[in-house]
């Protein structure tokens, strides 16, 4: 389901396919041959897979040798942009995530980022901080998402990156969150990123096929005090 799309028509065998949301606003040009010529209307599902094609493309034009370099940066969570991650969750997870997720998550400071292209809000991170027996803090990842169209440019990495930084200079040593235990890609992730599996948690999830998940921890060494 293409959402918060709006078909406008420029001339004959073009469309401009732009987003009417705020926060998703990459104009993609579409050619389609002789749409206003035939009687058959393109499915949505050739339209999502131009969707797709053509956002492929502009990045690929835009990391390609003598272009510009890709503007990314980092913007932390608050209450006039918490909206931005309600809209965000929406298009990235299934679920509904009720006041209590975006309290932790405005709770947790710095630890909550929301990650822009450009001027497009196109990815988040939202923690929660926990404190264990003894006092000792560590920090919980609740959601990281990034907007199809803005994976494998590195957004995800600097999300991840900004978390653990923090963690070393706030002395936090343990860093954790829940996966569903067929979600080989999102493991296959974490592990790279130093995440280890520490527990299998039978029925953590409801309504959803498998109900299992794994547990995965990252342990942020500590910078070594110099005497």
């Amino acid at each position: 389901m293409l959402m918060g799309l709006s078909l406008i028509v420029l001339e004959e065998g073009s469309r401009e396919l732009a987003c009417t949301d705020p926060y998703l606003n990459p104009k993609i040009q579409l050619s389609v041959e002789q749409v206003l010529l035939s009687p058959a209307k393109p499915s949505l599902n050739s339209l999502s897979l131009s969707l797709s094609l053509s956002l492929s493309h502009k990045k690929e034009e835009e990391m390609g040798a003598g272009k510009r370099e890709i503007q990314t940066s980092l913007d932390g969570l608050r209450d006039k942009n918490l909206m931005q991650l309600k809209k965000l969750n929406t298009a990235l997870f299934p679920v509904r995530y009720n006041d209590r997720y975006y309290a932790d998550a405005l709770a947790a400071g710095d630890f909550s980022k929301l990650a822009y292209y450009s001027d497009i809000c196109v990815g988040s991170i939202a923690c929660r901080l926990e404190k264990k027996e003894g006092g000792v803090v560590r920090v919980y990842i609740m959601t990281l998402g990034v907007l199809a169209p803005y994976r494998g440019i590195g957004i995800g990495k600097k999300l991840l990156n900004h978390a653990f930084a923090l963690c070393a200079k706030e002395n936090i040593s343990e860093i954790y969150l829940h996966v569903q235990t067929n979600n080989d890609d999102a493991i296959s992730f974490y592990k790279k990123f130093g995440f280890e599996i520490t527990e299998t948690i039978q029925n953590y999830y409801t309504n959803i096929t498998p109900p299992d998940c794994y547990v995965l921890t990252k342990y942020i060494t500590q910078p070594q005090t110099k005497k």
